[in-house]
């Protein structure tokens, strides 16, 4: 698997960890944004850092339930 690799993954199933936090710059997000992602493609055997995300119809996104999962629970699919 190749790691931090600069490109676009097009058209590829990819999975997308990213976190959201007003209160933790240059802790673990950049310095100046709320938010980091990373984006992991097993087709393409690629993983890496992720500046921007297009989506394509049927898509889905994963958020947390408003003050966080139900205990046992998923999160909600938008």
């Amino acid at each position: 698997m190749q790691t931090a690799v600069r490109g676009s993954l097009a058209a590829l199933p990819v999975q997308i960890l990213g976190f959201y936090s007003p209160k933790h710059h240059s802790i673990f997000t950049h310095h100046d944004t709320n938010t980091h992602a990373h984006v992991l493609s097993e087709s393409a055997g690629v993983s890496g850092h992720v500046d921007h995300v297009d989506l394509v119809g049927g898509a889905r996104l994963w958020l947390p339930a408003p003050g966080g999962a139900p205990e046992g629970g998923p999160a909600n699919a938008l």
